[in-house]
């Protein structure tokens, strides 16, 4: 019986060969796009979920201490000593760990490895699966060492290390107590050793501070005990106590809140998986609209299995069977998209710390393993929850007595595939408007033919990098250098700056002890290399007084009359500083130094010799080439070369030397993936939706022929009767987008809202796409109804 079903199944699969290959097609592609997004707001949203004892597991955290670029309040996965001596005195909390970052640079390699101090309750709360060697009755004394699996094998290879020297200087080394197993990807322990030792707090006196509850604790109750807690000492000139806030998170959310970095990212992240869902939605709607359509022309035929003897039940397998073998290429196919769109999407969604961070050369990222593995289960378990849902119209359809309500349902799935193709061509639209603003926007500096060479934090840390500057000039393809502290083009807003100040500026009045001024030290050809303009008042001179300028946001900021030429008084004792006096010599027009998202802040430029850069600032570690584009090929090859005499190799390749305009591409990258990834799901989904709306109609003229004889007998034109088939269709495309647009106006405002400089939403962009949506549906329709219209009313009869 199954292998007679099946045959059936296989028949009907090619005789609507056109209507299921469009419909597997975007079945496959629907389910890509839902597995791709989804798997990426799971990995991105749990974080250190792997560990045994994560359900129990917190972080004390602080807010209150900063604010991000965006103005919103910051989240740091710290808590300072004396709040922590009272917070973890609560019952509820049975184990409290802490740990440290540290980073050494090891001097027989110039590689840096980022580890960790650990205590020893570590060992109780998180996971450490060891390969070799033992924590246990090993002294937590500094001296001992427990080194990941990567990094035993990069110095000892797949020899045995333990008990082994692990030298770090001629001041430093550890006794190798064990080898750990590599922790996954998506976790925030970054660490490549593990320090067994009681880590102290940082600077600031604050700890990262892990709690582990008692399992009968009610964590809901005690977070809330936490946030009530508030700071008893007065607030200081550095300490506003009065601001701060503490909470009690779960390990994944540490990821989401205390990444300041990641609010762009993870909105993207939201965006698109609620995307995939609503494409392989639609794809499924398809897929059941087209089924019902089929089994309504072919309602005769089906009856005949009844007439022979039939079960409900058999026919019911045996209709879920004409539906399972489109799923089940469809998951074939869909597996051959991921393998070809993996690289691209392991790209896209790699979190790669920026080379100014802490974790510079760290990256993060999903791997194929992962999302194959997810498919198995997923995709299966979709088809399951979709083929009992069918069981519904189904049934109907056999039994024969539920017209109206397969009807409802077949319309009703059209109106949903017609809402979701409206909803992301609107969008589509508006991604796209938004990345056209962004990459027409005049960013108020030049980008062509410049390099942009990263030598990397340790290679320049108080060096004076003079010899690297004047070794680059040296080569007659290089036209011109120049470099920075920290990178031109950043991808957050905060604290762009060599250091942070606050210039008494005179006629500056009301400036409390919190008014911070980034400034930035550069070389006198700054404003030259860069393209860049002056509003008003010179670029840095530096002749018979020191120098500053400020950009345009910065001086609307400080709204001082006549700002340019007005002095930075001093208090300082020092009489070089008194002899030589400082002023405001400009103000220099906005450039765009970081993605739209963020608003530009007041930044601050002065000058500074490579030599005192180097001790008061860490020294420059950006430097920027400008080349003919004719010489480009060998300045770079010239660059590549005497890069590797200065650099200690902890920067990554591609990142080394990278073109400025590349950078600036980065700026809109999101954006411009968003809109070409709506753009492909709208078009599918209207599509489809037409091509339902285009094989319905042909069932309905079908099964009307003799009406349509008919009326055209009694006079009707082609008008009527294209009005006839009209008007059903074109009320479920109304019903569709006075859902879609008004939706789509809320979600595209809010998406909006996140930008500090967007474009404007137009009211012709929902007209254009109620329109484009009208005028598909109609083409489908119309199709059919013509050549319904041109049978001879006679025949119709006659065959009726």
């Amino acid at each position: 019986m199954i292998q007679h079903y099946f045959k059936i199944a296989c028949r009907n699969l090619l005789k609507y060969k056109v209507q299921n290959i469009l419909s597997i097609v975007g079945l496959s592609i629907g389910f890509t796009a839902f597995l791709l997004g989804g798997y990426w707001h799971h990995w991105e949203y749990h974080f250190d979920s792997f560990h045994p004892q994560s359900s129990r597991t917190y972080a004390l955290t602080t807010t209150g201490i900063f604010k991000t670029a965006d103005g919103s309040v910051g989240e740091l996965n710290q808590i300072h000593q004396m709040v922590e001596k009272d917070l973890v005195t609560f019952p509820e909390i049975a184990k409290v760990c802490h740990v440290s970052e540290v980073k050494y640079e090891f001097e027989k390699d110039t590689k840096s490895w980022i580890g960790m101090k650990i205590d020893s309750t570590f060992f109780d709360i998180f996971q450490c699966k060891l390969i070799e060697g033992s924590y246990y009755k090993v002294p937590f004394n500094v001296n001992h060492v427990i080194l990941t699996q990567k990094m035993a094998n990069f110095y000892f290879g797949d020899s045995s290390c333990v008990g082994k020297e692990l030298k770090i200087n001629d001041k430093l080394s550890y006794t190798i107590a064990g080898v750990m197993e590599n922790y996954p990807q998506n976790s925030d322990f970054k660490f490549e050793y593990l320090i067994l030792a009681t880590p102290s707090p940082n600077q600031v006196k604050r700890n990262t501070t892990y709690v582990w509850l008692h399992p009968s604790a009610d964590a809901a109750h005690l977070s809330k005990k936490i946030a009530a807690y508030r700071v008893k000492e007065p607030d200081t000139k550095w300490s506003k106590y009065s601001e701060w806030r503490f909470h009690l998170r779960p390990l994944p959310e540490i990821h989401t809140r205390c990444s300041p970095e990641l609010k762009g990212r993870l909105q993207h992240i939201r965006i698109l998986a609620t995307a995939g869902i609503l494409a392989f939605a639609s794809a499924l709607m398809n897929l059941l609209v087209l089924f019902i359509g089929q089994q309504q022309r072919k309602a005769r035929y089906n009856a005949t299995f009844s007439t022979l003897g039939a079960s409900i039940y058999s026919l019911i397998g045996k209709n879920l069977l004409e539906l399972t073998l489109p799923l089940f290429i469809a998951f074939l196919l869909s597996m051959a998209f991921i393998e070809f769109l993996f690289p691209f999407y392991k790209d896209y969604t790699s979190l790669v710390a920026e080379s100014s961070s802490y974790y510079n050369g760290v990256i993060q990222s999903i791997t194929r393993q992962e999302v194959l593995k997810a498919s198995y289960w997923i995709y299966p378990l979709c088809c399951l929850i979709f083929l009992v849902l069918s069981t519904v119209p189904i049934v109907g359809l056999l039994k024969r007595n539920s017209r109206g309500t397969s009807l409802a349902l077949r319309n009703g799935l059209i109106i949903g595939q017609i809402f979701i193709g409206s909803l992301f061509l609107l969008t589509s639209c508006m991604f796209y408007s938004q990345y056209r603003f962004m990459s027409r926007t005049d960013k108020g500096l030049v980008t062509d033919h410049i390099w942009q060479i990263d030598l990397g934090f340790d290679a320049t840390y108080n060096t004076d990098c003079t010899p690297f500057i004047e070794a680059l000039k040296q080569n007659s393809a290089i036209d011109d250098v120049t470099a920075l502290t920290q990178p031109l083009l950043v991808l957050r807003g905060e604290w762009y700056c060599s250091f942070i100040t606050q210039f008494p500026i005179e006629g500056r009045n009301n400036v409390d002890e919190a008014t911070e001024d980034n400034c930035i030290v550069v070389q006198k050809n700054f404003l030259s290399f860069f393209g860049m303009k002056m509003k008003e008042g010179e670029w840095i001179q530096d002749q018979g007084t020191r120098d500053i300028v400020i950009n345009e946001t910065g001086a609307r900021e400080l709204n001082i009359p006549s700002l340019t030429g007005r002095l930075i008084l001093s208090d300082d004792e020092d009489s070089e500083n008194h002899a030589v006096p400082t002023r405001i010599s400009g103000i220099l027009r906005d450039f765009y130094y970081c993605p739209m998202q963020y608003p530009l802040s007041k930044v601050f430029f002065m000058y500074q010799n490579n030599a005192d850069a180097a001790r008061g600032y860490h020294g420059f570690r950006y430097f920027y080439i400008k080349v003919h584009p004719d010489n480009e090929k060998q300045a770079l090859q010239y660059a590549k070369r005497i890069y590797s005499q200065y650099s200690k190799k902890e920067i990554s390749e591609d990142m080394q030397i990278i073109q400025l305009s590349t950078l600036m591409e980065l700026f809109n990258r999101p954006e411009k993936t968003m809109f070409r990834i709506f753009l492909l799901l709208a078009v599918l989904c209207i599509l489809i939706s037409s091509f339902g709306v285009f094989f319905l109609v042909s069932l309905s003229t079908e099964q009307r022929k003799k009406e349509i004889a008919i009326r055209k007998v009694n006079g009707a034109q082609f008008s009527d009767i294209l009005y006839l088939f009209l008007k059903e269709y074109l009320w479920l495309t109304l019903v569709s987008n006075a859902i879609a647009l008004p939706l789509g106006y809320l979600f595209i405002k809010r998406w909006l809202e996140t930008y500090a400089y967007h474009t404007d939403i137009h009211g012709w962009l929902f007209v254009c796409v109620f329109l484009f949506t009208c005028i598909i549906v109609i083409l489908s329709v119309m199709r059919q109804v013509v050549v319904a219209a041109k049978i001879n009313p006679a025949e119709s009869v006659k065959s009726e």
